[in-house]
């Protein structure tokens, strides 16, 4: 099979996955609508991190034309606006969208090749000092080197170990 050929049948094959996500974010579905499948993936991860480390919890999906925050989380008498932020393995200049004012709690989410949680950063509103929103160019560390930050985000720690006990094999809902 010539390159051109190869190209046609991995297109092909992407217009088939494209597809079957499409038909699984019909409501009600723990994958968010939307055409950039990288972060549908990512809210999807959060949602299932949400489900099993606050089972009790009242989970809100903040909609696609929310900018502001991805879920409202309403537990033991408090609520958090969580804002949610995807990465994958093939972005090469690991930059996040325009991040937006709104949130309480930002999480960074990185995909590996598969699409598989290899990051998870949990970032406060208050640690971000003197930055006008929307933020821009924020840089998300590579997952085996969390140390750095970027335009004022402390990241700090991979929590990924944390988060994939969560999203991983549960089927639940």
């Amino acid at each position: 099979m010539n390159q051109q050929d190869q190209i046609r049948s991995a297109i092909n094959e992407y217009a088939v996955a494209y597809v079957r996500l499409e038909n699984l974010q019909s409501p009600p579905s723990f994958l968010p609508r939307g055409d950039q499948k990288t972060g549908c993936i990512g809210e999807f991860y959060a949602r299932l991190y949400l489900q099993g480390d606050q089972p009790t919890a009242d989970v809100t999906p903040g909609g696609h034309s929310n900018k502001a925050w991805d879920f409202k989380v309403r537990a033991d008498e408090s609520t958090r606006l969580i804002q949610v932020k995807t990465v994958s393995a093939y972005s090469k200049t690991r930059v996040l969208s325009a991040i937006h004012e709104g949130w309480q709690e930002l999480w960074v989410i990185s995909l590996d090749a598969m699409f598989q949680p290899d990051g998870f950063w949990i970032v406060a509103r208050e640690s971000i000092e003197g930055s006008p929103f929307p933020l821009r160019g924020v840089r998300v560390p590579r997952p085996e080197d969390a140390s750095g930050s970027s335009r004022g985000l402390a990241f700090g720690g991979n929590r990924v170990s944390e988060f994939l006990p969560h999203v991983q094999g549960n089927s639940q809902g």
